[in-house]
């Protein structure tokens, strides 16, 4: 029991596996990545967790969008992610609760109780790379196509 609590303590900021830490912005790179709830996929009845979303053994990279017009771009940033990642990554976009993405391919949960948006301090397009290990690596905000590139290249090389 103390290993695990003593494990989610740890943070890696200032560390060479992961981007430098922006001190104004919390969780800043190398820090946990905080889960949350209120989370809504269209197929699942349900709310969802984040760490839901990270189950999977691979890097996870969350694209954050208040507005349609900002998540009409995220099938193509993923795209050009995995490619930079050499597939060793799965990709969600998250969307605002009153988001209508017609036409996104990725998948994607609303954060229906904005408990995302609070915990990531996400007010506008927002990308969060997090390691397998709960860490997270990498975040750019806004969700700028060359920050996230940039970030994938020095995380996958």
């Amino acid at each position: 029991m103390l290993l695990r609590e003593a494990q989610v303590l740890v943070s890696y900021r200032g560390s060479p596996v992961v981007e430098p830490a922006d001190e104004a912005r919390r969780p800043a790179a190398g820090d946990r990545a905080p889960d949350c709830g209120g989370l809504r996929d269209p197929l699942v009845a349900h709310p969802l967790r984040l760490y839901d979303l990270l189950r999977e053994r691979d890097h996870v990279l969350l694209l954050y969008a208040a507005t349609g017009d900002q998540a009409a771009a995220f099938d193509e940033l993923a795209d050009l992610a995995r490619n930079t990642a050499r597939s060793a990554l799965t990709c969600y976009a998250v969307l605002a609760p009153d988001v209508e993405a017609p036409g996104l391919l990725l998948p994607f949960v609303h954060d229906g109780s904005g408990e995302f948006r609070d915990a990531y301090g996400a007010e506008s397009a927002a990308a969060l790379l997090i390691r397998p290990d709960g860490h997270l690596a990498a975040r750019s905000t806004p969700a700028g196509q060359l920050e996230v590139l940039d970030a994938l290249a020095r995380v996958f090389d």
